[in-house]
């Protein structure tokens, strides 16, 4: 996305006052989509409907709380090139100050409250694990790692971690499953594909 895709505020299309949307699924998606008709097309929000069968809107990403605000709980890996993401952030006014952004509260917060990680796994009451940065694993579980970055992606779909690794695995007891592990709130009984997914992303380039 280039700089003026930003700053551009397109046209309203023909009629759009009296078209209306209606949108299958209250999760991120849908609630962006929402956002951009509304703030991009010029639809007014009135002509928009939100089709959710679950009674909390969010979907599997977080919650939209009784004030009107997108609650999203746990960890989630904001960067800097994730234009989509900020480019939404800037249209949503802030809850607190309407005069500002949600974009804004966000670097506000990264400024004021840098993260600073000492470590990521303690023992002995405090004490940082010194072992957290030595990856080395033998050579079998090296090779199923590498395998797992590079495996298709179908065949993960309904397989867990565990299940791929084994459950007795020596992954599991490596410094790259604690640091992985912890950072992305990924436990053995989750989801394969999207762990390889993380992976992939996060640290380990081999594909």
């Amino acid at each position: 996305m280039k700089l003026y895709d930003f700053l551009y505020h397109p046209r309203k299309p023909d009629g759009i006052e009296n078209r209306r949307a209606h949108i299958v699924g209250g999760g991120i998606a849908g609630l962006a989509a929402a956002a951009f008709l509304a703030d991009d097309a010029g639809m007014p929000g009135k002509n928009i409907t939100i089709y959710e069968k679950r009674q909390d809107v969010g979907g599997c990403c977080g919650v939209v709380s009784n004030e009107g605000a997108y609650i999203c709980p746990g960890e989630r890996e904001l960067e800097p090139h994730m234009e989509c993401l900020w480019y939404l952030c800037s249209k949503i006014p802030s809850l607190d100050d309407p005069t500002r952004t949600v974009l804004d509260e966000t670097v506000d917060v990264n400024r004021d409250l840098p993260i600073h990680s000492e470590c990521r796994v303690i023992q002995n009451r405090g004490h940082s694990w010194e072992g957290i940065h030595d990856y080395c694993m033998d050579a079998e579980t090296t090779e199923k790692l590498q395998k797992f970055i590079t495996e298709p992606e179908k065949g993960l779909e309904n397989m867990t971690i565990e299940e791929y690794f084994g459950k007795d695995s020596p992954f599991f007891q490596s410094a790259m499953w604690w640091c992985f592990h912890p950072m992305l709130a990924f436990k053995p009984y989750h989801n394969a594909l999207k762990a390889k997914r993380y992976l992939s992303r996060f640290g380990l380039g081999w594909h």
